[in-house]
This record gives structure tokens, C-alpha cells and sequence, in this order.
């Protein structure tokens, strides 16, 4: 647009009067360097300004002249195009401000959609999504927090959710970054521990995990509290996945009398 509109605004201002203009006062030459410096440094609206302000001057020396019209009408509409460029620019930097939003906010409800709201980790949706990725040997983890429901009837639903946020927490800090954190449902909880190693590796957590939840102060929580966990460890077997393996050994670590692991 330079190149074209100012370029061709600058050489018909000299077409006006070629020797006026040679011989104009200081403010010609000055608004003559302005409008150099501003078409040098890409100022398409003061080049503008300029061209329409030498225009009036060269009228206030030497008259009306027929090219005077021309040169502030290409200056008008070179200052027209400047501002619906501007204003393009800026509709679009808009539009792609509100699809980022857009994005983050689908983003972040995908993210809810996938975790439970009371413990922060993970829900069914996300155990099923990680099962259905992985392609290597893997283990798992299935933990029931003992009798439960009588901590609910005894110290109330609210001692009940802080127990559960609790053991979830224990559960975080005793899992590796790459494992799958879930609670499966209830006062269940699930880990996914993924890798060559992975029986090993779950039943490191999951004596971790024991000895944590029995050391835990839960008297701090409500007098009289006492918490454990019975933890079943199940890896890939023929005829049953690991999560049909972990739910077998967490309900026979019931039968054996809770407070243990049983693998299988």
C-alpha cells in the first residue's frame, strides 16, 4: 500500500509545482522530512496525515490546483485502508483470543470429565481411556478401605469424605508419576502401575500404602478414629486382565481378616 498509494501521493504532490516545491518555506520541508521519516519507518497513518497537510499548505502558497483533490482524496482513502486493515487485524487477534478460550475451556471441562471431584484423582472414564492405550504388561492395585461405612454412621459423612481424600492422598504419594491414580467408586480405590517390572513395582506400593494408612494419625481427624485398607495386587493372567486379578485378591485379603495384601 505504501509503495502505491504514498508513492504515488508524494509524486503528484511534486507534479503540483515542481519549483514552488524546490522553493516552499521551512514548514513544506519540514512536513516533506516528516512524511520521508514516516513512510521509512512504516507510519501509514502519519504518511497520511502528511500527505493531506502538505496538500493544504501547497493550496495556502500557490492556490487551487486540479491535482490537490486527487492527492487528499488518495490520502483519505489510503487512511481508510489503514484503519479497516487495523480493524481486520484486530477482529481476527479477537476471534483467535476467543477460540483459545474456547479451546482452554473445553480442555479444562474434559479434564473434570475425567477426574473425581471429591479425591482429584482419577474416575471409571479415565481407567477405561488409560486400559484402552496401553499396549504393555501391566498391573494393578484395587484398595477398599475398611469398613467404611461404619466410619460414615460413627463420625459422620464429612469424617468420611476427609478419610477418603486422605487415603487418596497416601495413595498419590506412594505411586510413581507414570502411574494411573483412580477412584473406582465408593471407598475403592485403583492404580494402574505400567512396565516390565510392574508386578514388582505394585507390590512395593502397595506395602507402602499399608504401612502409611496404619501409621496415618487419625485420631487427629476425630478421637477414637482407626483406619486401614485391605489391598489387592492382580497382574495379567490367561483368561483374566489385571483388573479381574486385583478385585479377586482384594476380596480375598477381606476374607483373610483385612488390614492386608493379597496378590495374585
Amino acid at each position: 500500500m505504501r509503495a502505491s498509494a504514498f508513492g504515488f501521493a508524494m509524486s503528484s504532490l511534486r507534479l503540483i509545482s515542481r519549483t514552488s516545491y524546490w522553493r516552499c518555506r521551512r514548514p513544506c520541508r519540514h512536513l516533506t522530512a516528516a512524511w520521508e521519516a514516516a513512510y521509512r519507518a512504516g507510519r501509514d497513518i502519519w504518511s497520511a496525515v502528511a500527505t493531506q497537510a502538505m496538500a493544504d499548505l501547497d493550496v495556502a502558497e500557490h492556490g487551487r490546483h486540479p491535482a490537490v483533490g486527487l492527492l487528499k482524496s488518495l490520502a483519505r482513502q489510503a487512511l481508510r485502508r489503514v484503519w479497516a486493515e487495523r480493524d481486520g487485524r484486530f477482529t481476527a487477534l479477537q476471534t483467535r483470543n476467543q477460540l483459545r478460550a474456547l479451546t482452554a475451556t473445553a480442555d479444562r471441562m474434559g479434564e473434570a470429565a475425567l477426574r473425581d471431584p471429591l479425591t482429584g484423582l482419577g474416575n471409571r472414564h479415565l481407567l477405561a481411556r488409560a486400559i484402552e492405550k496401553e499396549t504393555g504388561e501391566f498391573s494393578v492395585i484395587f484398595v477398599d478401605v475398611d469398613h467404611f461405612k461404619q466410619v460414615n454412621d460413627t463420625y459422620t459423612h464429612a469424617v468420611g469424605d476427609e478419610v477418603l481424600r486422605r487415603v487418596a492422598d497416601l495413595l498419590r504419594a506412594d505411586c510413581r508419576s507414570e502411574d494411573v491414580l483412580v477412584r473406582y467408586g465408593g471407598d475403592e480405590f485403583l492404580a494402574l502401575v505400567f512396565g516390565a517390572g510392574a508386578p514388582a513395582a505394585a507390590r512395593g506400593v502397595a506395602e507402602r500404602l499399608l504401612d502409611a494408612v496404619r501409621g496415618a494419625p487419625w485420631a487427629h481427624l476425630a478421637p477414637d478414629l482407626a483406619v486401614t485398607v485391605s489391598v489387592g495386587v492382580g497382574s495379567p493372567i490367561p483368561g483374566r486382565d489385571a483388573v479381574a486379578g486385583a478385585d479377586v485378591a482384594l476380596y480375598a485379603a477381606k476374607r483373610a481378616g483385612r488390614d492386608r495384601i493379597v496378590s495374585l
